[in-house]
């Protein structure tokens, strides 16, 4: 009946695959949600209870669990998603034992020399707990890469639990004991509950693993191959240190400039703001990233672009979404805290959450690159962001302190998102061919 085609039309996105798409964004959104609370309740309770000074040191561990990973890892892990999307099980499950393999023993080579570099520096961290701290960046570098290989296989679900696993489980623990015997509200406690987690996690990974693989769990070959490709890799090396670098550049600079306590605000409100991101590109933005690169190896363009359209009009009303509901749950619980320097300086904490959205925005068109093989052209994306972020964190952090440290976070991401926008206008049409 011609009545009926606009109702029918208007019911489309009600279809049952929009109806299953949906509800699997949901089912990821909560068991990443659980670990968004987590972390906020940790941060809460460190603030609270441990002094913004030690929430301060906390963040600049967090900030090494980013660093060395990407120092450590060598660009290999971007570049083994690519195959593993494109090949077979067992070479899949290869593929990724290798690229452990590889992590494991660049850790243990290079950490010692990392850590000698911190206290020659004079990094505000105690001796006595690097103990703590070294097989924390060591788990947190084999997670990383474990969440990225799973996601390119498409095993989301299992990724996100393992997610909550090494991100929720052990904050809700951790803060429950502490509530309920207060001598165990120590750093120290923090950084042995954050490991415990992590070898839970890994724990059973390797259950996982063991039980999946049908050869070899490590094959040297496969590792000499992915060795062999580190040259070939470099832009991606260089993309990842710069990125990581440029990410957490800003809070070393208010340690040494403004003090812990500073550091400590700063890190509580973009704790909250990377959370929000971490939710949005781990459930709806890295999940796509295979359906570009496989439609980018079929070189299918209409598939390509269907993909494309999806991945930023989602991560789009993802993003306003979360960042509203940051922005309100953080104005409520704010009065609880009992802590005057995260009331004095919450007027950055919009800003911060901006940042936190060109983050998203820059992200999801480094996917399309990365689907796009052009390697050369992140890794410029991401050198001027280290540039603009070095220039700006040091020009605007002694001048205009916290907010200084927030613009050079919102200004830096602008910057890299409208290159990406470039780039991708200009690249990508003559990389396929117009629809």
């Amino acid at each position: 009946m011609p009545g009926m085609e606009t109702p029918l039309k208007l019911l489309q996105p009600l279809s049952p695959s929009a109806v299953v798409r949906a509800g699997s964004h949901l089912l990821l959104f909560a068991l990443r949600g659980f670990s968004t609370v987590a972390k906020f309740v940790l941060a809460l309770y460190t603030a609270r209870y441990l002094g913004l000074s030690e929430l301060g040191v906390y963040g600049l561990v967090a900030a090494a669990t980013g660093i060395v990973p990407a120092v450590l890892g060598f660009g290999l892990t971007d570049w083994v998603a690519r195959q593993v999307v494109v090949s077979g099980k067992d070479e899949a499950l290869q593929k990724i034992s290798a690229r452990l393999a590889i992590s494991i023993l660049a850790n243990l080579s290079f950490q010692p020399v990392f850590w000698i570099a911190c206290l020659a520096l004079g990094a505000p961290i105690l001796p006595e707990r690097i103990w703590l701290i070294a097989p924390i960046i060591l788990f947190e570098h084999l997670a990383l890469e474990v969440h990225d290989l799973l996601i390119a296989r498409g095993h989301n679900t299992f990724t996100s639990v393992l997610q909550f696993i090494r991100a929720a489980l052990w904050p809700i623990v951790v803060v429950t004991i502490g509530f309920l015997y207060p001598q165990t509200r120590t750093l120290e406690n923090i950084l042995l509950a954050w490991l415990l987690g992590l070898g839970l996690m890994f724990t059973i990974f390797t259950v996982w693993l063991l039980w999946q693989q049908s050869g070899p769990l490590v094959r040297f070959a496969e590792m000499r191959t992915q060795i062999g490709f580190i040259r070939r890799s470099l832009p991606l090396y260089m993309r990842d240190v710069a990125t990581k670098s440029s990410l957490f550049l800003d809070r070393y600079l208010i340690s040494l400039t403004l003090g812990l306590e500073l550091t400590g605000v700063y890190v509580f409100f973009w704790s909250v703001a990377s959370a929000m991101h971490g939710m949005v590109i781990s459930v709806v933005g890295q999940p796509q990233a295979p359906k570009l690169i496989a439609a980018a190896a079929r070189n299918d363009v209409s598939g390509f672009r269907q993909a494309q359209r999806k991945l930023r009009l989602e991560t789009t009303a993802w993003t306003i979404l979360l960042m509203v509901a940051a922005f309100v749950a953080v104005w409520i619980l704010l009065p609880y805290l009992q802590r005057p320097a995260l009331a004095a300086h919450f007027a950055v904490f919009p800003l911060i959450l901006l940042a936190g959205c060109a983050r998203v925005g820059a992200d999801q068109y480094g996917f399309v690159l990365l689907a796009l093989h052009r390697d050369r052209d992140i890794l410029a994306a991401s050198l001027t962001g280290v540039a603009a972020s070095a220039l700006l964190n040091i020009v605007l952090i002694p001048t205009c302190g916290i907010w200084g440290a927030a613009l050079a976070f919102l200004l830096t991401g602008l910057i890299v998102l409208a290159l990406e926008v470039r780039i991708i206008n200009r690249v990508e049409i003559s990389s396929l061919p117009p629809t």
